[in-house]
């Protein structure tokens, strides 16, 4: 049992960075099958229409922090892994990753819209979906890793 508590750390990492490589996923698709990534949540998108450009969607400040606060979630997972940091770093990480999965499930109600005639046929795609799942099950590893680990 203590094998494996102490590979928890490693295993929330990697379910962290599954979350950061979803910004290429779907994060919103579309009811008409456009789908758009991510990355385009977080940086926006302007959409050509006969030489013209349209701005659909804008930065996302929000969208951007859900990332950032994986990638922390990461960093500080994997240096609990080390034995480095002190007694609470590991909350901090568990902290980070649980609100970055839960603001991965309000990327639609987080991304900037520009083109008013989107937000009303618009879901959560795949995904921002698995991101939030990945994110929420790596802060249950890290917060098991600690209780376990006493």
């Amino acid at each position: 049992m203590k094998k494996v508590v102490k590979f928890l750390p490693v295993i929330a990492a990697v379910l962290g960075l599954v979350a950061v490589i979803s910004l290429f996923l779907p994060a919103i698709v579309l009811e008409s099958g456009d789908k758009f990534p991510g990355f385009t949540t977080v940086f926006g998108y302007d959409k050509n229409v006969s030489g013209m450009k349209i701005p659909m969607l804008g930065f996302s400040f929000m969208n951007l922090l859900t990332y950032v606060l994986v990638i922390v979630g990461i960093v500080v997972a994997v240096l609990t892994y080390l034995g480095k940091g002190g007694k609470f770093m590991t909350w901090i990480a568990v902290a980070c990753l649980l609100v970055a999965g839960i603001f991965f499930f309000c990327v639609r109600a987080f991304a900037t819209v520009e083109y008013e005639p989107l937000k009303a046929v618009w879901s959560l795609g795949f995904g921002a979906i698995l991101a939030g799942i990945c994110s929420i099950l790596g802060a249950l590893s890290l917060a098991t890793s600690k209780l376990l680990n006493k």
